[in-house]
């Protein structure tokens, strides 16, 4: 009976939280207390824009709102700033979005701005067709709203449509407020426009796409990096995560393996791979790259610490202790910043064969290290599209601010990652 009371009082607590609302006045002091800690905290807040044009970000933001917000409208707005920022490492870690458990029996594609129906429960003949509306609304202004309140590195809308399209649901009941029939209107592949009616129901009636079972050579524990062997004879190294704690043993198994064998080409599969611990990432790297990398931190020296309360100052100063104090490498101070450089060295005998790289719209953060590092040193061939990154990453610890109104709490990244080539071919 307790775990009955206790999950309807978080029913109702989280409900209540969904349908608060909030002053203009209110909101404005939240997003002037979120701009301050970005620029106060975040490692490179001005990489991808200028303070005058976060300032005049701002200014439009306060100009166009309501007198009065819900929760769900705030956190969308206040989301602007965050996805200006052009890093994927920022963002709300609690959110007034209630997490139902309400099905849409159907999968979308956004590309060059056009949201196509990928498969869906009612008419599978519809199947790959272009969405023209969404209940009235023009799929390319709902895509290019949408852009501006996710978090992506500089202006990779190769991620902001992957997750656009995994998130679909929320986009449909969320920010365009449709609780529950979602009328498509779409063009099927004769050029005829057609409806659909899409309903949120609890059981799905869309069938799973079963996976291609390839023979597993190796695999972590958890099942995020195994060792594959097709049909055809390829090798397929497949890494959903770089968050394993096991590795190391798995990365020596797998190469002693490959060399061995005398495996001329290596498939890694970065697809749908968020990132993780970039020194798994690293170690991989040094069981292909011959060269010895180089991966340097660095943090403004005047950054203030007033913005983090309890743990979360805790978290902070662990970061920098763990960072600048017990990891190797000396402590440089220039130009205002603090810089602490690490150094992996080539686990030999490397692999010198060819390798193929696999990624997608979600690969993030220490993925696109790998596949960075691996077309510039060892001339990898990257097969898919972009991830959500470009040169550069931030990481570290990742202390949380709450807002003093809204009460939602923000993730900030302590440390911007440079992984220049230059210095690493030096």
């Amino acid at each position: 009976m307790k775990y009955i009371l206790l999950f309807l009082v978080l029913s109702l607590s989280s409900e209540l939280h969904a349908q608060k609302m909030y002053s203009k006045q209110e909101v404005i002091k939240d997003l002037q207390y979120l701009c301050d800690v970005i620029d106060h905290n975040h490692p490179a807040p001005y990489k991808f824009h200028t303070k005058m044009q976060f300032d005049s970000l701002k200014s439009a933001i306060e100009h166009n709102l309501p007198d009065k917000l819900s929760a769900i409208n705030a956190y969308f707005e206040l989301r602007k700033i965050l996805a200006f920022i052009g890093d994927i490492h920022v963002g709300f870690v609690n959110t007034p979005i209630p997490n139902d458990k309400t099905i849409l029996d159907a999968t979308f594609k956004i590309q060059n701005e056009k949201m196509y129906l990928e498969r869906n429960a009612i008419d599978s003949s519809l199947n790959g067709s272009e969405i023209i509306s969404i209940n009235g609304f023009y799929p390319k202004k709902v895509i290019l709203d949408y852009h501006q309140v996710v978090s992506s590195d500089a202006y990779n809308t190769s991620f902001k449509d992957e997750v656009m399209a995994l998130r679909m649901k929320s986009v449909f009941k969320y920010f365009l407020n449709i609780k529950d029939t979602v009328k498509l209107i779409v063009k099927s592949q004769s050029g005829a426009l057609r409806p659909l009616y899409l309903l949120y129901t609890l059981e799905s009636k869309l069938k799973p796409i079963k996976p291609k079972l390839d023979s597993v050579l190796f695999a972590t524990k958890n099942g995020t990096a195994k060792l594959t062997l097709t049909d055809n004879g390829n090798r397929v190294l497949i890494l959903s995560s770089f968050a394993n704690k096991h590795y190391k043993t798995f990365y020596k198994s797998i190469f002693t393996h490959l060399i061995q064998n005398k495996i001329d080409t290596l498939w890694i599969d970065l697809r749908n791979n968020g990132g993780g611990n970039f020194y798994n990432a690293y170690r991989l790297l040094n069981y292909v790259c011959e060269d010895t990398l180089l991966l340097t931190f660095s943090r403004p020296l005047d950054r203030s610490g007033k913005y983090f309360k309890g743990f979360q100052k805790g978290v902070r100063l662990f970061g920098f202790y763990y960072r600048e104090i017990i990891h190797r490498g000396g402590i440089a101070k220039r130009d205002g910043r603090k810089f602490n450089t690490n150094t992996f060295y080539p686990k030999l005998p490397a692999f010198k064969g060819k390798v193929m790289v696999l990624t997608n719209g979600i690969s993030a953060s220490s993925s696109t290290i790998v596949a960075y590092y691996l077309k510039h040193l060892v001339n990898a061939t990257i097969i898919g599209e972009p991830g959500g990154g470009e040169y550069g990453n931030c990481g570290g610890a990742y202390p949380k601010v709450k807002l003093p109104n809204t009460r939602m709490k923000i993730r900030i990244p302590s440390y911007w990652l440079d992984y220049n080539l230059e210095k690493n071919k030096s």
